[in-house]
């Protein structure tokens, strides 16, 4: 999901004449997607959040907010599944598939890309947070200033 929304925000930023902020969106969301392959809590709030957020600011829409539920609920299961103990059934991972290029790109290429871009994210992922941050508080003021 969160690919298709990073590929989706890319399109339409490139389209606007935005294609430096689409790239970068595309890729913070598909770096999103895979910490929340990873079981990330922190991937996965985050794509909630600014999903959640950016539809409030946007205007809902039935997608949207099927997609926020998702998100939503995405969370919801990797907060409770890193509640697990680890001598748990529960706690054993589904097996990696490895057959297809598409099996290796959704199950392998994650468990090898987190480790490794994890401490990238979070700070490319917090900037994005504080600039979505301005951004509100410049467009209630603009809204609201006498």
């Amino acid at each position: 999901m969160c690919s298709a929304i990073g590929v989706l925000s890319f399109v339409v930023l490139a389209i606007s004449g935005k294609p430096f902020m689409g790239l970068f969106i595309l890729v913070l969301y598909y770096l999103t997607g895979v910490g929340v392959r990873e079981g990330s809590r922190y991937a996965a709030g985050w794509a909630f959040v600014t999903y959640f957020g950016e539809m409030i600011v946007t205007g809902p829409h039935v997608v949207k907010v099927l997609v926020s539920a998702l998100l939503l609920s995405n969370f919801r299961a990797i907060w409770i599944a890193s509640r697990w103990k680890p001598e748990s059934p529960e706690y054993a991972p589904p097996p990696r598939w490895s057959e297809t290029w598409s099996d290796k790109f959704a199950d392998v290429w994650p468990t090898w890309l987190w480790p490794r871009l994890r401490i990238p994210y979070y700070i490319l992922s917090v900037a994005y947070l504080l600039l979505f941050v301005i951004g509100l508080v410049l467009m209630y003021r603009s809204r609201y200033a006498p």
